[in-house]
């Protein structure tokens, strides 16, 4: 559920927890049961020290690991030597 932003003429500001459904459906201050209008705002990102980060720091790519000699591929050749069949 999203966190919205309203305003009590009374009151002020405050913030609900409001679902979808109850998007269209009048919000009561919490405060004085008045009826509040909602606010736009804008979305709350998470910013780090390098600017904005959208990814979690866990979901980042791998470094890349370098072997120091590569294995040598395997030849898969059928024993009878006929290498157009599949080994029926």
């Amino acid at each position: 559920m999203p966190l919205y932003d309203f305003r009590c003429a009374t009151c002020g500001e405050f913030e609900a927890w409001r679902s979808l459904a109850e998007l269209d459906q009048v919000c009561h201050c919490p405060t004085c049961a008045a009826e509040a209008k909602r606010l736009l705002s804008a979305p709350n990102l998470k910013l780090n020290s390098s600017g904005l980060s959208l990814r979690r720091p866990e979901l980042q790519e791998p470094q890349l690991v370098k072997r120091d000699r590569d294995p040598k591929p395997t030849r898969n050749q059928p024993a009878h030597g006929r290498p157009w069949m599949i080994g029926h």
